[in-house]
């Protein structure tokens, strides 16, 4: 099942000019969910033609939050409400990808931990999370990218607006902020981004 929101209006923006670029370790995790009868997915960005179409074949579970500009813009607690409470209901069945694009570079980290915190008690330690986190970058776009997957795993990025100074992100410190989680592996990127893999910690660990 793939649950998005009506296809009206995603053909247009998808159709924009926008970068193109390969993530490596998102292509590993797309090729082997591909080879599985069914997976859950979870895109925290808005609903994407490309991404549907990507995910079109099997019985795939695709869910799109349409949250990352309201957390970046108005902080996690926006309009009163929980991280969660941004997140589509999934039901039971846990999830297998959660891709977070570029969100980490427009919270503070204690936001971003706090963000991952309900996805981390409905999840299982198979549980993957996607993101994209200014490294040696300089400048960083104004605004969160809005991202799609293309045909060959490869990533569509339009940005709008301006630019501001990139964070400071020491890679160093998820283990103290994200404690639910551990790097699974991580990639700078030609651009001066990390792209970043992370799983949830099994119970115990």
């Amino acid at each position: 099942m793939i649950t998005a929101p009506s296809d009206a209006g995603i053909k247009a923006t998808d159709t924009q000019a926008a970068d193109i670029f390969r993530a490596p370790l998102l292509e590993a995790v797309l090729t082997d969910l591909r080879t599985r009868e069914r997976v859950s997915v979870l895109d925290a960005g808005p609903a994407r033609g490309r991404t549907l179409a990507f995910f079109s074949q099997g019985r795939h579970r695709l869910a799109f939050a349409d949250a990352i500009t309201t957390l970046a813009e108005e902080g996690y607690t926006a309009g009163g409400a929980e991280p969660g409470a941004l997140l589509p209901d999934l039901g039971n069945q846990p999830l297998d990808l959660v891709l977070c694009w570029d969100l980490p570079n427009y919270l503070a980290q204690k936001q971003f931990a706090a963000v991952l915190e309900p996805i981390a008690g409905a999840s299982s330690s198979a549980t993957l999370i996607h993101c994209i986190v200014a490294y040696s970058a300089q400048r960083i776009p104004e605004r969160p990218g809005d991202h799609a997957i293309l045909p060959d795993a490869s990533v569509s990025r339009r940005v709008s607006g301006g630019e501001r100074p990139a964070p400071k992100y020491p890679m160093a410190d998820l283990d103290r902020f994200l404690p639910r989680y551990v790097m699974e592996r991580s990639v700078l990127l030609r651009n001066g981004f990390q792209e970043c893999l992370l799983r949830c910690r099994r119970p115990g660990a």
